[in-house]
């Protein structure tokens, strides 16, 4: 039984309703009253009988944490009823009671979750970027908890959870969106300082990000060399999340160039490789290109979306050097794959170390072309300026 609830009654007429008022004194003054709240015990007793007739009591605002469930409960008071009982008070007087019963339901609240992130949509080959918009994202899990103690709202002293206690694990499906309704077809569903108006709680991701750090360095000296510059490139076909191819395997993505401290870094947003896919073997192969790594497969499904998956895989090719140096145009495989939940940037070191040009000189004779030992060697260059002497 809830307490504070307030009710009006209404006597049915041939003309429809009309709203019961009574008055009494209060000991002080004469009060009118036309609503009726119920006491600590969940009752209400009218001030004076109620006369011969039938009535519709309407419940005009309910309990905390209880909705109204009937419009109205309908009453019929006559002499000839069987629905009262009869008492005689201590005074002599006789009474007749009817006793009514309203139930009100608990209200039951709906979790609404959207969720949304980045996706990737396309490429634009003029700028060299790709092109990512929001969309829903399925499949986020998400377990929610009590924030203190939920009790029932029947005044039993019963508690639904527990401070702290796991209320429910959800996961977004196709909308990305859940709806916990525990059961119920009546809900109120507010909004807080974390919800839409609508009482959605909308949550967005960024996605993780690559980061390419490549130091070029002498191979003997190990000094770092600037200058360099270096093709990054995409050793597989990329598609966007529609399963849609948007850039050809060996496509050139951007170029890097060693700086005075012979480093170069890539911030692009490079997308990274999709969870279904299956890595395995010793070399990474794509319709246009083979770099030495580790080679990339789809999996078996039969929906042809889910074979266009990125593999991540990525290659740098040295393009020009420094003097002094020979352009080595062996690649270097660049692998991105995402780590976790907490991880917002994922980072991928790379070296490359060349040696200088070395020039190597005979002295042969010229009777018989055989290597003359012994010889001392001068080298200048263009103006006569002494380089280098040399004994062999």
């Amino acid at each position: 039984m809830k307490p504070r609830t307030a009710y009006k009654i209404y006597r049915v007429t041939d003309d429809g309703e009309k709203l019961v008022s009574q008055s009494y004194s209060n000991g002080n003054q004469i009060k009118t009253i036309d609503t009726f709240i119920t006491d600590e015990s969940g009752e209400i007793i009218t001030v004076k009988p109620l006369r011969s007739a039938k009535y519709r009591i309407y419940e005009v605002d309910s309990a905390n944490g209880l909705h109204i469930v009937k419009k109205f409960i309908e009453v019929v008071i006559n002499s000839k009823a069987d629905n009262y009982e009869s008492y005689v008070d201590e005074d002599g007087y006789t009474h007749a009671i009817i006793t009514v019963t309203y139930t009100n339901e608990e209200t039951y609240g709906k979790l609404a979750i959207s969720k949304n992130g980045q996706m990737l949509m396309g490429w634009n080959s003029e700028k060299r970027e790709f092109i990512y918009e929001d969309r829903s994202l399925k499949g986020a899990e998400f377990e929610i908890y009590a924030d203190g103690d939920i009790v029932t709202q029947d005044n039993q002293g019963d508690t639904w959870f527990k401070d702290g206690e796991k209320v429910a694990t959800i996961t977004t499906g196709e909308k990305a969106e859940f709806t916990w309704e525990n059961g119920q077809d009546e809900f109120v569903l507010n909004s807080t300082e974390g919800t839409d108006k609508s009482g959605s709680l909308n949550l967005r991701n960024e996605l993780a990000r690559p980061q390419i750090s490549l130091i070029k360095e002498d191979a003997d000296t190990k000094e770092t060399v600037s200058g360099a510059a270096f093709s990054l490139c995409t050793a597989q076909d990329i598609y966007n999340v529609d399963g849609e191819k948007i850039v050809e395997a060996g496509t050139e993505l951007t170029t890097l160039t060693t700086g005075e401290d012979g480093t170069a870094i890539c911030d692009m947003m490079l997308p990274l490789q999709d969870e279904n896919y299956v890595v395995s073997g010793s070399a990474v192969s794509g319709p246009a290109v083979s770099v030495e790594g580790a080679a990339v497969e789809t999996g078996n499904s039969e929906n042809s979306i889910s074979q266009a998956l990125n593999s991540g895989m990525y290659y740098l090719k040295e393009i020009s050097v420094s003097d002094s140096y020979y352009l080595d145009e062996e690649p270097i495989t660049v692998q991105l794959c995402y780590k976790d939940a907490v991880t917002p940037v994922i980072y991928v070191n790379c070296r490359k170390e060349n040696k200088q040009t070395t020039n190597e000189i005979d002295k042969l004779s010229v009777e018989d072309s055989s290597e003359i030992a012994g010889c001392n060697l001068v080298i200048t260059e263009e103006r006569h300026w002494l380089w280098q002497t040399t004994r062999y």
